[in-house]
């Protein structure tokens, strides 16, 4: 008779342990669809998340998925010298384009030229 019991523990205690096994598995899966699911919510999200947290334009430029908030670029850039009465100046000729198909106002731009040291000349 103790045979039979001590079978019947080790096959009770078998069950028990590949019970644990199988639970662990689906809260490690609903875990990693949990995580899927927020990292394609910033990725879909990316220009909200910058507006609240403008540090993060880095993070999402160096995974190649660069942020625009304003939708506008700068398209067909040239830059040249002259001399006018004896002065020299600087020419920088362009584009601003609007990346949307809506209308955006372009806010107001201040250019400056800067030497080696990153001062304004």
């Amino acid at each position: 008779m103790q045979t039979k019991s001590k079978t019947s523990l080790r096959a009770a205690s078998a069950c028990r342990h590949d019970a644990s096994k199988h639970d662990a598995r689906p809260a490690g899966r609903h875990l990693s669809l949990c995580c899927l699911r927020s990292i394609v919510a910033l990725i879909g999200a990316r220009s909200k998340v910058v507006r609240f947290f403008p540090k993060t334009t880095s993070l999402f430029a160096a995974v190649g998925l660069p942020v625009n908030l304003r939708n506008l670029k700068f398209a067909n850039m040239r830059i040249s010298k002259e001399t006018q009465d004896g002065l020299s100046s600087l020419i920088v000729e362009g584009t601003i384009v609007c990346i949307t198909n809506r209308p955006v106002e372009v806010p107001r731009l201040r250019f400056a030229a800067r030497d080696a040291a990153g001062q304004e000349v």
